[in-house]
C-alpha cells in the first residue's frame, strides 16, 4: 500500500511561516502566511508524518516493536496476526487471513488517500515471488547484484565458486607504501564497490558478510591485494546471482530443524534447540529458533583482536546475521 501525498496528512506542530509565490493575492498588511500542513521539502515533515500515522495505527491497537519502531503488529482475541512494515509512505501488510488484510486496508483507505499496488513483488531493490502451493517467498536482490557486477568486475574474470581465500589474511601491511602504489589505486573505486557490498550483505547475502566485512575495514588504506579481495566476491557474485533468503511455511521449517537435531549428521557437533526452556522437537504449529555462533583467536594481524560470526534461523529462515 502507498500513500499519496504522506507528508501532507500531517499537521506541523511548530510555527513556520512561508513567502508567497510572487504575484500571489494577500490580505490587507499580510506578507507570508503560517504553515498548517507538513510540505514536502520541509525537514520536519517526514518525523510529523511519522507521528501522525504511528498515532493511527495505535488507534488500530497495533503495537510498536522495541527494537524496530517501523514494525507494527497485531494480535486479535480469535487468533489473527497482522503484521505492518512502514517505510516512510509504503506500507508492507501481512495477515493470517485474506479477510484481516483487507479489514486493515479499508481501515487505512478511510483515513488516508492509498494505492494499493497489490502482493508485493519489488520492495527497497529486492525482488520477493511467493509459491502459494508450498508456501514459500523467496526474496532476493537478483537486478542489483547483477548491476553490481557489470560495474565493478572486469568483463573477462571468471565465477569462482567462494567469496575469499581462508589462506589469505588481509593487514595493513598491505596497504601502499610508495607514492607509485599510491599512484596505482587513485582510479579504483574501493570504497563505491565496499559499500555495494555492504548493502548485498545486509539485505539477502549472508553468504558474503565475512568476506564484505573482512575488505570493509581497508577503506582508509586499501591496496592492490584488498583490491583484489574484493573482485573476488564480485566473481562469486557474478555465479550466485539469484542467491537470496528463502522464508518456509511452519511443516517446511519443521522439517529443516528435525535435520539439525541429530548429533550423528553434524558429526562431534550437536545443534540443541529449546522450546518454553526444555529441550524439544519442533512441533508443527511451532516455528522454533536456531543458531550459529564461531569465532576464531586472534585472527588480525593489526590488532590481534578475534572475529566473530552468527547467524540465527527462525524456522529455516535466516532472519539475523552478523561477522565482526
Amino acid at each position: 500500500m502507498d500513500v499519496e501525498t504522506a507528508f501532507l496528512n500531517a499537521d506541523v506542530t511548530e510555527e513556520i511561516y512561508i513567502r508567497p509565490p510572487e504575484g500571489f493575492p494577500l490580505a490587507n498588511n499580510a506578507n507570508c502566511f503560517r504553515l498548517r500542513k507538513a510540505l514536502y521539502g520541509l525537514k520536519q515533515s517526514p518525523r510529523e508524518w511519522y507521528n501522525n500515522i504511528n498515532a493511527f495505527l495505535h488507534e488500530l491497537h497495533f503495537k510498536r516493536l522495541v527494537s524496530e519502531h517501523c514494525l507494527y503488529f497485531r494480535q486479535d482475541e480469535d487468533g489473527g496476526i497482522c503484521i505492518i512494515s512502514l517505510y516512510v509512505d509504503d506500507l508492507v501488510i501481512a495477515g493470517s487471513s485474506i479477510e484481516l488484510i483487507n479489514e486493515i486496508k479499508r481501515n487505512l483507505s478511510e483515513r488516508y488517500k492509498m494505492k494499493d499496488l497489490g502482493v508485493v513483488n519489488h520492495i527497497l531493490g529486492c525482488e520477493a515471488s511467493h509459491n502459494e502451493e508450498t508456501g514459500t517467498t523467496y526474496l532476493s536482490q537478483y537486478q542489483y547484484t547483477k548491476a553490481a557486477v557489470e560495474k565493478y568486475l572486469p568483463a573477462d574474470m571468471t565465477e569462482i565458486n567462494s567469496p575469499c581465500d581462508p589462506n589469505i589474511n588481509l593487514s595493513r601491511l598491505q596497504s601502499p607504501q610508495s607514492l607509485e602504489e599510491k599512484g596505482e589505486m587513485e582510479g579504483i573505486p574501493y570504497r563505491q564497490a565496499v559499500g555495494t557490498l555492504l548493502w548485498l550483505s545486509l539485505g539477502t547475502r549472508p553468504d558474503i558478510c565475512y568476506a564484505v566485512s573482512q575488505v570493509a575495514k581497508f577503506n582508509d588504506c586499501y591496496g592492490m591485494e584488498h583490491w583484489r579481495a574484493v573482485l573476488r566476491i564480485f566473481r562469486y557474485l557474478k555465479g550466485t546471482p539469484k542467491l537470496g533468503l528463502k522464508f518456509s511455511s511452519i511443516d517446511s521449517s519443521s522439517s529443516f530443524i528435525k535435520r539439525f537435531n541429530s548429533a550423528t549428521f553434524l558429526k562431534d557437533l550437536e545443534c540443541v534447540y529449546y522450546k518454553q526452556g526444555h529441550r524439544a522437537l519442533s512441533d508443527k504449529d511451532v516455528l522454533e529458533s536456531l543458531g550459529f555462533v564461531d569465532s576464531n583467536l586472534a585472527r588480525d594481524l593489526d590488532n590481534r583482536k578475534s572475529i566473530t560470526g552468527f547467524i540465527f534461523f527462525l524456522g529455516c529462515c535466516a532472519i539475523s546475521w552478523q561477522s565482526k
